[in-house]
């Protein structure tokens, strides 16, 4: 079974150090936010 992280508040300060350090880890993540939040762009894809 593949773990598998949900971060809430993916694109906010904190949310976003969080995705980083978990993608450089090679954990699957994926990223939750208010729809049409402008700072989302910033995530990364994947």
């Amino acid at each position: 079974m593949t773990v598998k992280y949900l971060v809430t508040g993916a694109a906010g300060s904190l949310g976003s150090s969080i995705v980083r350090s978990l993608l450089a880890q090679g954990k699957d993540v994926r990223g939750l936010d208010l729809p049409g939040d402008p700072t989302a762009k910033y995530l990364p894809e994947g």
